[in-house]
């Protein structure tokens, strides 16, 4: 069975130096809070912590627009971090991977409630609610949506009050992409049960046209949740939005044939 994953990115003009001293690179300590901080400045721990993040910030500043990019999602800034302050910003791409998903479930497979619009829409509605959030994706495995071997609508903020969508699949090939193989990769090694169990009761008129309910059905709805996500690294989106970014990633589960998973 396939995957697909629903992606939003964030980015602040100062991550790079935070990331360097409070995740540490290279094996450098981690300062537990300020007075740790202020204790460690003229350790060699802190030197270490203080020229890894100068090595990044002059990294960013190399890379840092279209013109010095390489195309794709290449340049990566391999830190570590502290993404729980952007928690609520990913719970966003879990809620729309999980619509989706259920789409796919009543279209056994086909996608048939969704359009190009559509999911465009969705991209922009989620950075439209998450004002911190950059930007906002949704990628397909190919041949898996309208027949298009690869599609990636991306929706984000230009700065300028706007809001840009495009299908960045024109720009780069996704697929090798971090964020995108990174999820997929995580989604392979999950253990837990990936649906609930639901009971749903729908509505018609009987022949009274009085309204009634229906009997109930029982079924298993697929769901991802934050733990079931995946952070990339920074990168400087070549051909996305042109910036340094960083992206949480949440599955689609393709559901065909009432069995979950994908090939």
């Amino acid at each position: 069975m396939p995957i697909w994953c629903t992606a939003i990115s964030t980015t602040a003009g100062h991550f790079a130096l935070i990331m360097g001293i409070m995740a540490g690179v290279n094996g450098a300590p981690r300062p537990r809070d300020r007075r740790d901080l202020n204790i460690t400045l003229d350790t060699p721990q802190f030197a270490v912590m203080r020229d890894a993040a100068e090595e990044a910030l002059q990294y960013v500043e190399n890379v840092r627009d279209a013109a010095t990019c390489d195309g794709g999602t290449g340049n990566i800034l391999n830190v570590l971090f502290d993404n729980t302050e952007w928690k609520p910003q990913a719970n966003a791409a879990v809620r729309l991977s999980n619509l989706l998903t259920k789409n796919f479930q009543i279209t056994n497979g086909t996608g048939g409630y969704v359009d190009d619009a559509l999911v465009f829409a969705m991209t922009r509605t989620t950075i439209e609610i998450e004002a911190l959030a950059f930007g906002s994706a949704v990628a397909f495995e190919p041949n898996l949506y309208r027949n298009m071997s690869k599609f990636c609508a991306y929706s984000f903020h230009t700065g300028n009050g706007t809001i840009k969508s495009h299908d960045i699949s024109v720009e780069y090939d996704y697929f090798p992409s971090e964020w995108y193989l990174g999820a997929k990769e995580k989604y392979r090694n999950l253990t837990r049960d990936k649906a609930d169990n639901i009971t749903q009761r729908l509505s018609e008129y009987d022949v009274n046209s009085t309204k009634v309910h229906k009997v109930p059905t029982n079924f298993m709805e697929p769901r991802m949740e934050y733990d079931d996500g995946f952070w990339t690294r920074p990168y400087f989106d070549c051909g996305g939005g042109n910036i340094w970014m960083i992206t949480f990633n949440s599955p689609i589960q393709a559901v065909i044939n009432g069995s979950l998973g994908f090939a």
